[in-house]
């Protein structure tokens, strides 16, 4: 784990002190590791790739190649990866304004949620976190990320130190899985991720209580929505109920199992949703994903239902009563002429949108009422399928 941490560290360092708008190596650390790189790439083909970096900074491929190669001369040459861990630690402990409160050994550069201490690892300075150019625009979002996989880090160590060998690696993927996940996420928004937003207290919190949940649950839960209700608690701005409901939702969603979650997906769409469509063909189209994304749900028992209210995602209702076939035909203009005996037969032709109105009028799930938490969590889960968002969701 170690040895992936300092490479991380290298690679990161070596990608801003190689180039700087397009000029040559700058400042002592890019130097120093630049130096005691070289002098161990020797051979031919390696002498060669060095070159081509130094005329080329910029591209990836070769970047990753040195990478690979430097993984494997650090893993065989036990000397060579303490001269490497030696710069980055004396050049960490040269900061005065840096506080350590781990050995290097532990924990490679001591307190790395400092932010100072990232930009001088990255060296990036506050006025190029305000720069709106492209290039510092992505250089931000890197170093948000690299946080959010450092705080990964020093939960595995704090919050996970109890466990042993086996289940603490078992955790260690699973976080790993959701950082990808919300990587890929953040990728589309990177807007929303900048040191700014990292460094409030709230999002840092709901971050770790995600990385808890996947830690713990691994794909046992759906890291999908997990990922999607972090990015959405970074999107909430000054609206601080939709903070609230998403921070809400982070937490009760590793409580709630896949049958529950699209349970509560397929009762928010069917019940509470007004599809845009015009004829029975296109809600057929819409219900077959449907079917396909939550029919795992269907004859959930009643006990199932109790627990999704115990944790706050929906109330039972005993009184509640709706004939969802009554609320189709209010709700869609091409259904008004029919009544509920015609609209019945009529469904024998479409046998998706048929299955579903049956299992939420014989499920009895009329009486399951959700709560903003339950519909949100519902709404992250249906947007693979239906043009639905939590952000449209508060704005309504």
């Amino acid at each position: 784990m170690e040895i992936d941490e300092i490479l991380k560290e290298v690679m990161l360092s070596l990608s801003h002190f190689l180039t700087k708008g397009g000029e040559k190596i700058t400042g002592s650390m890019g130097e120093d590791l630049w130096k005691v790189i070289k002098k161990r790439f020797s051979k031919k083909e390696e002498a060669q790739l060095v070159g081509d970096i130094e005329n080329n900074p910029k591209d990836v491929n070769m970047l990753q190649e040195l990478k690979d190669i430097l993984s494997k001369k650090i893993e065989e040459d036990s000397n060579y990866y303490e001269e490497i861990r030696t710069i980055l630690r004396d050049k960490i402990s040269s900061d005065n304004s840096i506080s350590q409160s781990n050995q290097f050994g532990d924990n490679i550069a001591g307190d790395k949620n400092n932010y100072s201490y990232r930009n001088e690892i990255y060296g990036l300075g506050y006025k190029d976190v305000k720069d709106i150019s492209n290039e510092v625009y992505t250089q931000n979002y890197q170093e948000s990320i690299n946080e959010i996989k450092i705080l990964s880090d020093q939960l595995l160590e704090d919050g996970f130190y109890k466990l042993r060998k086996e289940a603490l690696l078992i955790a260690e993927r699973n976080i790993n899985i959701f950082i990808k996940k919300l990587d890929e996420r953040f990728s589309k928004n990177q807007e929303l991720l900048s040191p700014e937003s990292l460094r409030n207290p709230d999002n840092q919190a709901s971050i770790n209580e995600a990385f808890h949940a996947s830690g713990r649950k691994g794909e046992s839960i759906d890291l999908d929505i997990l990922a999607e209700l972090v990015v959405n608690k970074f999107d909430s701005g000054n609206n601080q109920f939709h903070s609230l409901v998403c921070e809400e939702a982070i937490r009760v969603l590793p409580r709630l199992s896949r049958k529950q979650i699209s349970l509560l997906a397929f009762s928010y769409l069917t019940s509470s949703v007004k599809l845009d469509v015009n004829s029975l063909e296109d809600l057929e189209s819409v219900y077959k994903d449907l079917y396909k994304l939550t029919s795992s749900c269907f004859g959930v028992s009643e006990l199932s239902k109790k627990h999704i209210e115990f944790v706050g995602a929906a109330s039972i209702v005993p009184l509640l009563n709706l004939d969802i076939y009554t609320l189709f035909i209010e709700n869609y203009d091409f259904l008004r002429q029919l009544n509920i005996e015609e609209f019945q037969l009529r469904l024998l032709d479409y046998s998706y949108l048929d299955m579903c109105l049956k299992e939420y009028n014989d499920n009895k799930l009329f009486k399951l009422s959700l709560t903003t938490v339950g519909e949100v969590i519902a709404i992250a889960h249906l947007e693979s399928i239906y043009e639905i968002n939590i952000e449209n969701y508060f704005k309504e």
